[in-house]
């Protein structure tokens, strides 16, 4: 598995200063054009090319809830931090129960089985908030996604009529359609296996993921995202993740092979490392 510690090019990721996103968000109050293609009749934007998730990740820290970089306080256009699922009372007590699980293991340094570590996709919704950068690429009828993480491949399909559950093979990242209106990306997406999890949180085989994606800055756009399920939630689940552009990124090739790190007989964490 690749190590976040060894990627130096994700340091690279870190390079635009905060003085320099200060600088754009004031450009962009003060009413200066867009960073990105002004709006078509159809009102799409050209959101083509590498972003990264914003604020930046410091290397080792993959939760923006925990990531030290994350201080709202102090950069601009920072969405607010997501708020805890809202489960079912019985769900939630498990959930939590699970979580105290998962922080005494990472405090022992013993951390429970997750999907990265068996080599497999983050699928969705997680990619959405990509530890490395993410590609959009932007075509007529088909808008494709592609995480440098895992090298996961995303296709959106423009315009169609969103099927139901029962109609597609779950799968990693479900079935989307999206449409534009007035600079708003519109994304649902159904079909996303049971197993494949944001936060751990469960959820049922008739999920609906909807996404939001729009401009808010110079380089800046936010991605509202919702994720509803009657069998799982009392109400809509709803965070929003940033990115922001990397003008002079290259996606690099990310295959997880040769892995040295395996779950034990016990669902805990174990490494070959040396």
């Amino acid at each position: 598995m690749k190590k976040i510690l060894d990627r130096p090019r994700a340091r690279r990721a870190s390079a635009f200063s905060f003085g320099a996103i200060v600088v754009a968000a004031l450009a962009w109050t003060a009413g200066s054009a867009s960073a990105l293609e002004v709006k078509t009749a159809k009102g799409e934007l050209n959101i083509t090319g590498v972003w990264q998730r914003y604020p930046v990740f410091q290397l080792g820290f993959t939760d923006p809830e925990n990531d030290p970089n994350a201080n709202r306080d102090e950069k601009p256009f920072v969405p607010p931090r997501a708020p805890p699922p809202p489960l079912k009372p019985v769900y939630l007590k498990e959930w939590k129960d699970l979580q105290e699980r998962v922080r005494e293991a990472n405090a022992k340094g013993q951390p429970l089985n997750s999907q990265v570590v068996n080599c497999l996709p983050e699928g969705m919704p997680t990619m959405m908030g990509p530890t490395f950068p993410i590609e959009f690429l932007q075509t007529k009828n088909q808008i494709t996604m592609i995480e440098e993480a895992y090298t996961q491949v995303r296709r959106v399909y423009m315009n169609e009529k969103l099927p139901s559950p029962d109609e597609v093979d779950p799968s990693f990242y479900g079935n989307s359609v999206g449409h534009w209106d007035d600079g708003v990306l519109t994304i649902e997406t159904v079909g996303v296996k049971e197993d494949i999890m944001v936060r751990r949180v469960p959820h049922s085989a008739n999920m609906k993921i909807t996404e939001r994606i729009k401009q808010v800055a110079p380089d800046i756009l936010w991605n509202e995202i919702t994720v509803e399920d009657p069998e799982y939630l009392e109400k809509p689940w709803t965070w929003t993740n940033a990115y922001l552009r990397m003008p002079d990124y290259r996606i690099d090739e990310y295959i997880c092979e040769n892995n040295k790190e395996f779950i034990d007989e016990h669902g805990v964490q174990r490494s070959n490392w040396k």
